[in-house]
C-alpha cells in the first residue's frame, strides 16, 4: 500500500490515526490478497511451485536424471519415508500419475512431520520463498500501475480525469522519467525477486529432505530406534 501513497489526495494527512489503522487494516487484508494472487498468478503462467520442484527432483534422482538433490540423500530419504510413514510404497515402475500421486502423499506426509517437531530451517526457506513471491508480484503490479499513470500524463489524459491532486501529481515530474522509472524498476525487480524466489525454492527442497533426515537421525537416537535395511 506504501506504493500507492503517491496517488493519495495532496490533503491526506499521513500521520494522523484516520490514516494509519486504515492502511495497518487494509496492508493486512491486500497482504492475504497478494500471497492468494501472486500463488494464482504463478499457476496462470505455468511456473513450477516449491511443491512440484520438490517432486521433480526426487524423481530426476531416481530416473537417473541430472539433479540439484544429491543420490545418496535421497535414496535415504526414500528408504526413511517408507519405514515411517504407513501406505508409503516408493515404487518408481508404476504409471507417472501413480508416481505424481506417491510424491504428493510424500511431501504432505513430510512437511507435517517437520512442522510437528518445529524444528529445520526448511520452514524459513518456504517463508523466504513465499516472501519473495509476492515482492516479485506486488513489484509488477506496481511497475504496471506507475508506467500507465506516465502514460497517460504524457498524453494528457490524467488533468480532468481525477477529481483531486495527488502528491504525484503536485511534484511535477516528467512523464518521460515516471515511464523510465517504472520500466527500470520492474527489471531491477525481475533480475532481484523473481530469481531470488528460484534460488530459496531449492534450498527449500534441499532443507526439507535434509531437515527430514536429521529429525529422523535425532528421534532415532533418543529412542534407540533400529534404522530401516539400506538398499542393496
Amino acid at each position: 500500500m506504501v506504493g500507492l501513497f503517491p496517488f493519495l489526495p495532496e490533503t491526506t494527512q499521513l500521520g494522523s490515526v484516520g490514516t494509519i489503522v486504515p492502511v495497518l487494516i487494509g496492508g493486512f487484508v491486500i497482504g492475504r490478497g497478494v500471497h492468494s494472487a501472486a500463488i494464482a498468478s504463478e499457476d496462470f503462467w505455468g511456473e513450477t511451485s516449491h511443491r512440484e520442484y520438490f517432486k521433480d527432483e526426487i524423481k530426476k534422482s531416481q530416473l537417473n536424471v541430472p539433479s540439484d538433490l544429491p543420490e545418496e540423500t535421497v535414496d535415504e530419504f526414500c528408504e526413511e519415508c517408507e519405514a515411517l510413514f504407513d501406505g508409503i510404497t516408493l515404487d518408481w515402475n508404476q504409471s507417472p500419475q501413480e508416481i505424481d500421486q506417491m510424491l504428493d502423499a510424500v511431501y504432505q506426509h513430510v512437511r507435517s512431520y517437520i512442522h510437528v517437531d518445529a524444528r529445520g530451517r526448511s520452514r524459513t526457506f518456504q517463508a523466504v520463498y513465499a516472501f519473495y513471491r509476492s515482492m516479485w508480484f506486488v513489484s509488477l503490479l506496481l511497475g504496471a500501475v506507475y508506467f500507465m499513470y506516465g502514460l497517460l500524463k504524457e498524453l494528457g489524459a490524467v488533468e480532468g480525469t481525477v477529481a483531486y491532486t495527488s502528491f504525484i501529481g503536485t511534484a511535477e515530474i516528467p512523464p518521460g522519467l515516471i515511464i523510465l522509472g517504472s520500466t527500470t524498476f520492474v527489471l531491477g525487480s525481475y533480475r532481484y525477486f523473481r530469481e531470488a524466489k528460484f534460488d530459496y525454492r531449492r534450498y527449500f527442497s534441499l532443507y526439507l529432505i535434509s531437515d527430514f533426515l536429521v529429525i529422523r537421525n535425532s528421534r532415532r537416537t533418543d529412542s534407540d530406534e533400529t534404522p530401516p535395511p539400506s538398499s542393496p
